[in-house]
């Protein structure tokens, strides 16, 4: 495990690993995508419904996708939110896409809570 530490031997090994894993990394079935629009895309109705159909598309080959958000305000990172049906699929769609390029971009994906979801108004 990270950092040179062992995991507790009273703890199972998935509880060990939810124990010191960041934050970001928690089970969740919302992912959080940056740096795939830029201000100028994110200020375009018309640019943020293909992007949106763009990772709609792209998303499905992890899981059932419920929700795509983009938040117009209160949105510097220019983040993308999907939600997922289930973590699994969510976790699988962040290990597969992080790093990859989109638009010549290099996507950042990271796992948030549902609570963070829910709070976003999506400009449509």
């Amino acid at each position: 495990m990270g950092m040179g530490r062992e995991p507790s031997a009273n703890l199972p090994p998935a509880a060990a690993v939810a124990a010191v894993a960041p934050p970001s990394e928690i089970a969740s079935e919302i992912v959080r995508c940056s740096n795939m629009l830029t201000p100028a895309e994110l200020a375009d109705s018309h640019e943020r419904l293909e992007i949106k159909e763009d990772v709609l598309e792209e998303c499905r080959n992890y899981g059932t996708v419920l929700a795509i958000k983009v938040p117009v305000s209160n949105n510097p990172s220019c983040d993308i939110y999907v939600q997922f049906e289930q973590p699994s699929a969510a976790a699988a769609a962040v290990v597969a896409l992080r790093g990859r390029k989109f638009d010549g971009r290099v996507v950042g994906m990271e796992l948030c809570t549902a609570a963070a979801f829910e709070a976003i108004i999506d400009g449509e």
